[in-house]
């Protein structure tokens, strides 16, 4: 079965998919809807959505929130948004949710159709895969590798459970003593595409690429399965195990793996030679630290682990201040520089906890914030939700990038604020210098402001509350109440020189505007 469920705050656009589409057709077999995140989150508690179609925008749980909460108790859920024109951005920034498509509103039929059937086509594939791993899953862990795997996962721990220890060691009748040679490598998934659509089948296939190369190179391990993002093996031996060999086995997996497990990057990390099983954690420990190093340099396949003179990084306050200062003066350019300058800066630390340089660029993001609201200017994002990219973000370089795209988004919006305070001053003195044209319509000022004119009529009513033929009313009516108090003309003719070829139609909408005809007001006036 596959469950679909819609949340859109508008009844009539809800009500709407939800009838107009053949969900039975298109392999759907219960469709659910509600009106906000807060009730689709009690909905998705019994329906388990496969497909989550969604508003963006909505009160009390917008689209976006909802669909983290959706994704915390259903990974594999296929989202799908509703948006306006101005969420683009929004979503853009909400990559990490691997959203299907998003759909701008008004919502085009077979645009919504289309990304409905692609959502479908990728649950069926993943279910397909998942078949086939469960099959594959299901003999490893009937298996010796399953005891391996445990016995691997042990040790990892500095204080392992010596009675299992010792019962998986005899299981698999290895020699160990305490003499035996022991080194971990630590393969980390960086996935190509969806985490959990693609993890099965890459922890299988690099298993398999693993045995094949300690085959090639006669070398031993015990392969263990750390999390969806981590496998490792401890390779032993009678003897010491030479920088030459590991290099060249290490080498071969880095390369076996590029051609063969095309679904994820692999960055393989080395810890320190031990000796003793007992030892064992506190290699596993120093490859989890070699692994940091692949946040700082985009460049490396592997790293071992080795003793690094660099210090922790600290901030200096000055390139806060620089940065302050290049947003004060609208410098663009040196903002840039500086986010690089702090970048390198960085790099040339790499022992720097990664959640201690998450935290200086997170504060640069809130002096950003900080001037985008002076300048009432929206990054789309609130500072918790910035917290939750960056912490999700796993290089130096998509970090800078993350925070040059922001820098490039602020200075892009006061750009356009500008622009948008020019077009409106543009706008109207346009309409003050032709308000006496009859002709004057929504397509002759458009085109004179190059605009269409569906777009002129939502900015002209965003930026002054009124529409335009309102405001060339107010402009007609104003002038025409300067003439009748300055001048004896006639009110057929003070009615063309306002712009309007009837005079009794001129007469009416004054009447309406004014609560008196042009006569009466004339009249009024001049006792006054």
């Amino acid at each position: 079965m596959i469950n679909l469920l819609i949340v859109d705050d508008e009844d009539y656009t809800k009500e709407g998919i939800i009838e107009d589409y053949p969900w039975n057709e298109l392999g759907i077999n219960e469709v659910k809807g509600a009106k906000d995140g807060i009730e689709a989150l009690e909905v998705a508690a019994s329906l388990n959505p496969d497909i989550l179609i969604t508003d963006v925008r909505m009160p009390r749980m917008d689209g976006i929130t909802l669909a983290y909460r959706i994704r915390e108790n259903n990974p594999n859920c296929r989202i799908i948004f509703l948006s306006g024109y101005s969420d683009k951005e929004y979503l853009k920034s909400a990559i990490h949710l691997n959203a299907v498509n998003y759909v701008e509103k008004p919502i085009v039929y077979n645009e919504l159709l289309d990304s409905v059937k692609k959502a479908v086509n990728q649950i069926l594939e993943e279910r397909e895969k998942n078949q086939a791993s469960n099959s594959i899953i299901k003999k490893y862990e009937s298996s010796i590798p399953f005891i391996k795997n445990e016995l691997a996962l042990q040790l990892t721990r500095p204080n392992f459970n010596v009675k299992m220890v010792k019962k998986y060691i005899n299981q698999l009748q290895l020699d160990f003593s305490d003499s035996t040679y022991f080194q971990t490598i630590l393969v980390e998934f960086l996935y190509k595409g969806d985490k959990y659509h693609n993890q099965s089948y890459v922890h299988a296939s690099s298993i398999n690429v693993i045995n094949n190369v300690l085959k090639l190179y006669s070398a031993q391990a015990i392969i263990g399965v750390k999390d969806a993002d981590h496998i490792f093996f401890h390779l032993y031996s009678n003897e010491e195990i030479s920088c030459s060999r590991l290099y060249d086995i290490v080498n071969k997996l880095s390369e076996n793996f590029e051609t063969t497990v095309s679904q994820a990057k692999m960055n393989i990390s080395v810890g320190i030679p031990v000796v003793g099983y007992k030892n064992v954690f506190k290699s596993y420990n120093m490859s989890v630290l070699a692994s940091q190093k692949f946040f700082f340099h985009d460049d490396l396949k592997f790293t071992l682990y080795t003793d690094s003179s660099n210090l922790e990084y600290t901030l200096d306050e000055e390139l806060v201040n620089q940065f302050q200062d290049a947003l004060l003066h609208r410098d663009k350019a040196t903002a840039v520089e500086i986010i690089k300058k702090l970048t390198s800066e960085i790099r040339m630390h790499d022992q720097t906890l990664i959640k201690n340089v998450k935290s200086i660029y997170h504060r640069f993001l809130i002096i950003l914030e900080t001037f985008s609201l002076k300048e009432q200017i929206t990054l789309d994002n609130d500072l918790d939700f910035y917290w939750y990219m960056i912490s999700n973000i796993r290089s130096l370089t998509e970090l800078e990038d993350f925070l040059i795209g922001k820098v490039n988004l602020y200075f892009q919006r006061m750009v356009e604020q500008m622009q948008n305070q020019d077009a409106l001053s543009k706008i109207k003195k346009y309409i003050q210098l032709n308000y006496s044209d009859s002709h004057l319509s929504l397509a002759q000022i458009s085109e004179a402001n190059f605009m269409s004119v569906g777009y002129l009529c939502a900015f002209f009513k965003e930026k002054t509350g009124k529409t335009v033929n309102q405001y060339i009313t107010e402009i007609r009516m104003d002038k025409a109440k300067e003439l009748l108090i300055s001048s004896d003309a006639k009110i057929d003719f003070i009615a063309k020189s306002v712009g309007y070829s009837d005079g009794n139609y001129f007469a009416k909408i004054f009447k309406k505007y004014t609560g008196s005809n042009p006569s009466e007001f004339r009249e009024k006036a001049r006792v006054l």
